[in-house]
C-alpha cells in the first residue's frame, strides 16, 4: 500500500531551509507594499510574519532545515501568535480571534485561510486594520530581533 505522500497528497510541510524562509519573508513583506487589495495585502503580510518568525526560530535552534526542528515547533503550523510567543514577542502584538458572518471563530492561525477563501467577518474593516497594524509591528520586531546577537535570544 502506498503512503499518502507517495500518492501525491502532501500531509507534511515541505522541507524548507532557514535561508528560504528568510528570502520568502523579505519578498512577501516587500511585495505587500504594492498591493492595494486589503485582503491580499494582509495575507501577504501574514505569510511574511510566519516566514520571518520561523526563520528566526530555526536560527535560534541551530536547525537550518525545517525537518530538523523539534516537533514542538513543527506543530505551530500557521499560528503566528504561537510563533511570536516562542520568540518572546507575543505580548507586543494583538491578534484577536475573529467571528465569521457564519458564526465561526477564526483564530490567528486561520487568518490566511480567511483571506484566501474570502470569508466575511464581523467588523471586517475595524478588525482588518487592527490585524494589519499588528502584523506590521510584528515585522518590525522580527527585524529588530534579526539584528541582535543570537546569544541574547
Amino acid at each position: 500500500m502506498k503512503s499518502v505522500k507517495e500518492k501525491g497528497m502532501q500531509t507534511e510541510m515541505l522541507d524548507v531551509s532557514s535561508n528560504e524562509f528568510k528570502r520568502s519573508w523579505k519578498r512577501q513583506e516587500q511585495q505587500a507594499k504594492s498591493i492595494s487589495d486589503a485582503c491580499a495585502r494582509r495575507m501577504m503580510l501574514f505569510y511574511a510574519v510566519e516566514c520571518g518568525g520561523k526563520h528566526l526560530l530555526m536560527l535560534r535552534e541551530g536547525c537550518f532545515m525545517y525537518s530538523r526542528m523539534p516537533n514542538k515547533f513543527k506543530e505551530l503550523l500557521h499560528d503566528i501568535n504561537k510563533v511570536l510567543k516562542e520568540l518572546g514577542l507575543e505580548e507586543k502584538c494583538e491578534f484577536p480571534t475573529l467571528q465569521s458572518e457564519h458564526g465561526e471563530s477564526i483564530s490567528p492561525g486561520q487568518y490566511q485561510e480567511m483571506w484566501r477563501y474570502g470569508i466575511n467577518i464581523k467588523k471586517a474593516d475595524e478588525m482588518g486594520k487592527i490585524i494589519e497594524e499588528n502584523m506590521l509591528k510584528a515585522l518590525q520586531l522580527l527585524h529588530e530581533l534579526e539584528g541582535r546577537k543570537w546569544s541574547r535570544i
